[in-house]
């Protein structure tokens, strides 16, 4: 019998329908799925980014801090000379009050074969001195002797204590009970009078565990966390990454061949993808990994970050997408075949505008427009066209969201969390930009280092939040203070920098430092809770010049910085100018009702 060529027409028309909506749903769904894994992995590597400063600056404040103690010491006469160890554990203890993270600071003679001579510990939340220990760190320290005063070793061993009393009671990200603590020692010699290494070196030894716990408390729970020393081995797996506990102490380059490009330094940063080693999507992950430096220690050691993201979270949503549009072809199929023969021709024209609407969308392009003319029939090619302009409508708000928390990240990585000014980062990488344009236009700018005086006395009294909301206010005081071209920034705690550009010679500049110290000088009103507490608060303020007093940011900085030291020796509330030969002068102006008989605290 023969058959129809309407029949077969219909059947032609069947299959194109069935072969045209499957090829729709298959690039639909494979070009959002590259679109998001792309995505993903430019969100990972940007959060890694934002962590490894977040480690960094950690690292950089803990070399900082042990050179402070190092310059405490007073060491006079011969080699056999006796250290005045007051000074030192003094600043340990405060230095200890406001890090937890420090665990001891201790004073190391390597002529007493490496014997402490005393120490500044730990036990809970209280502090305890102890005179002449018994420990030796000899294994730790030998490579000191061999730096001079101002360089910082960051030791290549790291400590593991599993029943330590800092750890005890405590739970990680993932609500399990730990107790391991791995630490690193930190160190640096102290000089003689004449400037030499005295074999008398201090050491703070720093709880990786606390800084880890912090950033894998910012992780969601699926993720997987780990840091490894500088020959790629894991020193530290956080308790909610399950398959990695038992890679602790292994070296990554042998669990993921890919990290030995940052293990070796070729790579800072490296985003590694399962899928395009296995097709296995239930155990798929993004791992990023992330090489953390410190040009502050003297020996090169680094640390090595890890962060995993399940691909099967990431792909979660175009999962369901996918199982919608199969289920939205299947029906359109079925009554395809049924149809074929009525709708022939009015099935290749909206499959041909889905097809161009998937493409448009796929090469970042509108479609809705051409979308409008099916999506308005009644029939399952309006409901596919529908369920094609959903799936693209839902991959869009999860695009958008991921550039919205790109945003916020990259905000996150340049300003102050707290007052919203720019932070050390963004200061040094503006000042490189004002230095260049001063260096081509011909004119001067300052720098101004602006240190609260007497701040920690407003914590004590009145409390962190009190003291927070202090320094947002004085934070706006100074920009109100000073020009709109004008940067004002934040360091770190009560320090803030001024810079002014452009500006003609220093005696402007000490008229606007003298400026600013009259502004916060007026008693500022904090609202807490409905009620108004009005605080007075005064500055101490050191100035230098570019071009006279340094070209490159540290160096003004670092000028400005000194300049303020003097400021505070002269009595506070002080502006104080550097001269021409690089020298801190006289203060240049200073604020009433502040004396100078209380000891600074900021």
């Amino acid at each position: 019998m023969s058959i129809g060529i309407t029949l077969r027409f219909s059947a032609v028309l069947a299959i194109f329908a069935i072969l045209a909506s499957g090829l729709t749903g298959y690039y639909a769904y494979d070009d959002n799925r590259r679109l998001l894994l792309a995505h993903s992995e430019r969100s990972l590597q940007n959060g890694m980014q934002i962590i490894g400063q977040q480690l960094l600056v950690a690292l950089n404040n803990t070399a900082k801090d042990v050179r402070l103690l190092a310059s405490q010491a007073n060491i006079s006469g011969g080699p056999g000379a006796p250290i005045q160890t007051d000074g030192i554990l003094q600043a340990a203890r405060s230095l200890m009050q406001v890090h937890p993270e420090y665990l001891h600071v201790s004073l190391i003679d390597a002529r007493r074969d490496w014997r402490e001579i005393a120490r500044i510990g730990r036990e809970g939340s209280n502090l305890h001195q102890i005179t002449y220990p018994d420990d030796s760190l000899q294994t730790y320290l030998n490579p000191v002797l061999h730096l001079t005063p101002g360089q910082v070793y960051l030791s290549e061993t790291f400590a593991l204590d599993v029943d330590c009393e800092a750890c005890e009671g405590e739970t990680d990200v993932a609500g399990k009970e730990t107790d391991r603590q791995i630490s690193f020692l930190v160190s640096a010699p102290v000089a003689r009078e004449n400037g030499m290494n005295s074999n008398i070196l201090v050491a703070i030894r720093v709880d990786l565990t606390f800084f880890a716990r912090s950033i894998g408390a910012s992780l969601p729970p699926a993720f997987q966390f780990g840091i490894a020393d500088s020959e790629g081995s894991l020193v530290y797996v956080s308790q909610n990454s399950s398959g990695w506990l038992d890679w602790e102490g292994k070296p990554l380059q042998a669990l993921f061949p890919a990290a030995s490009a940052v293990v070796k330094g070729d790579q800072d940063t490296l985003v590694y993808n399962d899928l395009l080693s296995q097709n296995d999507l239930e155990n798929a992950r993004l791992t990023a990994f992330k090489r953390v430096q410190s040009m502050d220690f003297s020996n090169g050691r680094y640390f090595i970050m890890a962060i995993s993201e399940p691909l099967l979270q990431v792909l979660q949503d175009i999962r369901l997408l996918w199982e919608n549009m199969w289920q939205i072809v299947l029906s359109f199929s079925l009554i395809a075949v049924f149809l074929a023969w009525m709708v022939s021709q009015a099935i290749t024209r909206p499959l041909a505008r889905i097809l161009t609407s998937v493409q448009h969308f796929a090469a970042g392009e509108s479609s809705s427009d051409i979308l409008l003319p099916v999506r308005s029939r009644g029939d399952e090619i309006g409901l596919l066209a529908a369920g094609v302009e959903k799936m693209q409508n839902q991959i869009r708000t999860q695009l958008e969201a991921l550039e919205e928390n790109h945003q916020a990240m990259q905000h996150m990585a340049h300003h102050d969390s707290l007052t919203g000014l720019a932070n050390r980062l963004t200061l040094f990488r503006l000042m490189e930009n004002v230095i260049a344009q001063a260096r081509r236009q011909g004119y001067k700018f300052a720098v101004l280092f602006v240190d609260l005086d007497y701040f920690k006395e407003v914590n004590d009294k009145y409390g962190h939040y009190i003291g927070d909301q202090l320094l947002i206010t004085v934070a706006r005081c100074l920009q109100a203070g000073v020009r709109e071209s004008d940067i004002v920034a934040r360091l770190a705690g009560d320090e803030f920098v001024v810079i002014l550009s452009p500006i003609h010679n220093g005696v402007e500049a000490e008229l606007v430092g003298k400026k600013l110290l009259q502004r916060l000088n007026n008693p500022l009103t904090i609202t807490e809770e409905g009620k108004k507490v009005h605080i007075s608060i005064c500055a101490s303020i050191g100035i230098s010049m570019y071009p006279a007093h340094g070209e490159t940011p540290q160096e003004l900085v670092d000028i400005a910085d000194e300049a303020m030291y003097a400021s505070k020796s002269s009595g506070r509330n002080t502006c104080t100018l550097v001269n021409l030969e690089g020298k801190t002068g006289q203060g240049a102006a200073q604020g009433a009702g502040k004396g100078s008989e209380k000891p600074d605290s900021a």
